[in-house]
């Protein structure tokens, strides 16, 4: 199998228009085309390939679902970014909270500090350095 074919502004724009009407394959030809520029938003919040993953899966669900607030006037990778960047934002902030709190007796201060996800992920639980 070779590599994805690159798709232009022109044709996103055209599949983004046929999937809000409701062309199924089209909407799933749109996802295909736009997953590794969502890909590439993700890791820029979230820098370990599995967390961005996760975020990039989200936002494709969440473009899917929503490709009816896609006004048109603008180009749909515009759109579609910001939908990308708020699910990697939710994606940080999710496991921000779900983050066990390292050890205070270890840390000598008696004050819990939880991992920060850009530097260490939840999902592999590793840090990355």
């Amino acid at each position: 199998m070779g590599a994805p074919r690159a798709y232009d502004a022109d044709e996103i724009d055209d599949l983004a228009r046929r999937a809000q009407a409701g062309d199924r394959p089209a909407l799933e030809e749109l996802l295909t085309a736009v997953r590794p520029r969502a890909l590439r938003v993700c890791q820029g919040v979230l820098p370990h390939s599995a967390d961005a993953e996760d975020a990039c899966q989200e936002a494709l669900i969440n473009i899917a679902g929503k490709i009816g607030g896609w006004a048109g006037r603008g180009r749909f990778t515009t759109w579609m970014h910001a939908v990308a960047v708020n699910s990697a934002r939710t994606t940080y902030r999710r496991m921000r909270n779900q983050a066990v709190p390292a050890d205070p007796q270890a840390e000598g201060g008696g004050r819990l500090e939880r991992p920060d996800p850009r530097t260490t992920s939840v999902i592999a639980g590793t840090r990355l350095d």
